[in-house]
């Protein structure tokens, strides 16, 4: 269980502020009020066993009179109390339920003992691991009604609650509240640094609505307090992701203005002006190419830095205009970590001055990388196939064809133009398959359609018999127990009339044999061609020969062709590349392409050509006078027609055309329909 914070348990309001006087609990010993003190009097001289003692003689007597349902509650939620001192958690959760359902009967949902109990059930169910529940009761609490220490203990306990759930925006606001109403700077400042810890979770899925939180938060602030003046850096940061650096200098202005030199917040403010003040200058003729140049990928690297300085035009006199001349590249290498592409990227930033930057090309660098490229407000191109991106925010522009954009490719044209309706999933055990296996089912069933069958495989195998058997429901002959019977009768009378001998027999009896169950109209294999080539060959020896196989992008290589080619002929898959005769300008780059790397250009070298192209387009057309005039340049340009297909820009992100690939004879030809080009659909 993870350790969890202490939240003190509330009392305050139940305990009498004056001393108890002798005089005052020798009451009646049947009076529940004199009871109660005495009860009460004994848990402040930490006698656990006398009190419990004393409030069940209370309960004796007060629970049958609905009259004294109010201090009833209280006295529940005394003994909780104790029982929580006691690290009695179950028993304590009882007490406190009992306390809320007696405060229910003659409060309203103002009332302080009701908003105590529930805090103190909030706090004993987070401390008990029952998050969920604890959240629940968490949202019936009115902090008004509480007192200020309270409140910053309910505000503590809603921000650690807050954070388990992944609800980082509305913990930060907890913890602020919390710092503002604290008893003591010290208390503040552990608030404060439990914001600290949770500003780079800020922001993460739409800034823009985060910022609104932050904004409303901050307003019903008193802004005296240290939480007012750290919602002050964080929404500063906010502003910064929105690309308005103006606004977040002025917030942190205010801020270093107001605070104390000891705020915990006050480095962060520093760093962030400083931030925006390298921020502020930039060459608005560099674009800054982030690529792996060394490492285990920097072939792949290298393959792309051909490509955008093609685009550039620096091995063919293709753009000789001075616009043109005045275009730089500023190349950093990403290497193969995320700290080394994050330090490569502020450096392009920080130092190169780039307007923009295209990559990264890894798929574990490009979420941080895209992360900090909003933060600072810097339109960046990314060649990675990494889903999600263009969710980071407006900065952020995936060029790669992305596995989500292939997969409903794949299945809008499988479903509406086939027909198919039913669909089986063999992929790899692995990241990589789960990402599609998901990405696949949803896109089936959103459209209407059906998984019926699903298997896994570990990565790299290259054995499918049983993972095919299981499909195709020859492993598990017993459930068909019934089908078997009767093929075994046939098999014995037909074998009884039988001459032939030997193998020829064996093949003749062969025919009565299990028949392979086939379900579904197609297949979804996303994997490489060096497993295609050996699952489509095993489906083939069971029988089912060319059955549809649904793949990605992966697939469309001369070697998928050489390995299964003949079992690929009903096949789909897709890819944002396919050079042929009707596409002239896509035959052209691979001819220029050719000429000056003797190599034939793929996927990757295309995608870096576009995104060369669309971002030197974008500096030679349009007044770009800053980071944000180039985002909005390229989003109010619309189409762009690209080597690899069109893009359509706009706000709410990138959509992009693709082609539609299948095998016929020993070639990869595009599928001959009217959806199926590089237009957008």
């Amino acid at each position: 269980m993870k350790r969890r914070t202490l939240i003190f348990i509330a009392l305050v309001g139940f305990i009498l502020t004056s001393p108890i006087m002798a005089e005052e609990v020798q009451k009646d010993a049947q009076d529940p009020d004199a009871i109660y003190l005495e009860a009460e009097r004994a848990f402040l001289k930490s006698d656990s066993q006398i009190a419990i003692s004393r409030l069940n003689d209370f309960f004796s007597i007060a629970d049958t009179s609905p009259s004294l349902s109010r201090i009833t509650a209280k006295a529940h939620n005394l003994k909780g109390l104790i029982y929580f001192q006691l690290k009695n958690i179950p028993a304590a959760i009882q007490e406190f339920e009992q306390a809320i359902t007696m405060a229910s009967k003659n409060s309203n949902s103002t009332d302080t003992v009701l908003n105590l109990a529930r805090y103190n059930l909030t706090n004993a169910l987070y401390q008990s691991s029952q998050t969920a529940r604890a959240l629940e009761f968490l949202e019936t609490i009115d902090p008004r009604t509480l007192d200020i220490e309270t409140k910053s203990r309910f505000y503590h306990l809603q921000g650690n609650i807050f954070s388990l759930k992944d609800r980082f925006t509305e913990a930060i606001i907890a913890y602020a509240n919390a710092a503002s109403f604290s008893k003591d700077q010290p208390s503040a400042q552990i608030f404060l640094q439990k914001i600290l810890g949770l500003t780079k979770k800020a922001y993460t899925q739409n800034p823009k609505e985060d910022l609104d939180l932050f904004l409303m938060a901050h307003d019903d602030m008193d802004s005296s307090k240290d939480g007012f003046l750290a919602l002050q850096v964080i929404i500063a940061r906010g502003y910064l992701y929105l690309g308005k650096s103006d606004n977040a200098r002025d917030y942190l202005q205010e801020f270093l203005e107001k605070s104390s030199p000891t705020h915990a917040m006050r480095p962060k403010a520093e760093e962030l002006l400083q931030q925006i003040q390298k921020l502020s200058v930039v060459d608005n003729n560099t674009i800054g190419i982030l690529l792996p140049l060394t490492g285990k990928f920097a072939r792949f690297g290298r393959l792309c830095l051909n490509s955008a300085t093609l685009a550039l035009g620096a091995l063919e006199n293709m753009k000789s205009e001075e616009k043109f001349q005045k275009i730089r590249f500023a190349i950093r290498d990403s290497g193969e970590s995320i700290e080394s592409a994050i330090e490569a990227f502020n450096k392009l930033v920080m130092e190169d001055h780039a307007v923009m930057v295209i990559g990264p090309l890894l798929s574990k660098q490009a979420p941080p990388v895209a992360q900090k490229a909003q933060e600072y407000g810097v339109p960046l191109f990314s060649l990675s196939q990494k889903g999600g991106l263009d969710e980071v925010g407006s900065f952020i522009f995936p060029i790669a064809l992305t596995p989500n954009q292939q997969v409903k490719t794949i299945v809008q044209h499988a479903m509406e133009d086939k027909a198919y309706s039913r669909f089986a999933i063999m992929a790899p055990d692995d990241n990589f398959g789960d990402e599609y296996v998901q990405l696949f089912w949803n896109a089936v069933e959103n459209a209407g359609g059906e998984i019926v069958s699903l298997e896994r495989y570990p990565p790299k195998s290259t054995d499918f018999r049983n993972e095919i058997k299981r499909m195709l429901g020859l492993e598990y002959l017993g459930a068909r127990k019934i089908e078997l019977e009767a093929l075994k009768q046939k098999e014995d009378l037909y074998a009884s009339t039988l001459k032939a001998k030997g193998l020829l027999r064996k093949r003749l009896l062969k025919v009565f044999d299990a028949k392979p169950i086939v379900d579904f109209d197609a297949i979804f294999i996303p994997d490489d061609p060096q497993s295609i080539g050996q699952i489509a060959p095993a489906f083939a020896v069971k029988g089912i020969e060319n059955i549809p196989l649904l793949g990605i992008n992966t697939w469309n290589t001369p070697e998928i062709v050489q390995r299964a080619g003949r079992y690929l002929q009903k096949s789909l898959f897709v890819d944002s590349f396919f050079p042929n005769a009707a596409n002239t300008r896509a035959t052209k780059f691979t001819e220029l392409y050719t000429k000056h790397f003797a190599s034939t250009p793929g996927t990757i070298e295309v995608q870096t050509y576009d995104a060369a192209n669309i971002a030197i387009h974008t500096l030679t057309n349009y007044d770009i006078n800053s980071r944000i005039s180039f985002r909005d340049s390229v989003l109010n340009q619309g189409k762009y027609l690209g080597i690899s297909g069109e893009f359509l820009f706009s706000e709410s992100g990138i959509k992009r055309g693709a082609y539609l690939l299948t095998v016929k004879g020993s070639n990869i030809i595009t599928i001959p329909t009217a959806e199926n080009s590089q237009q957008v659909n």
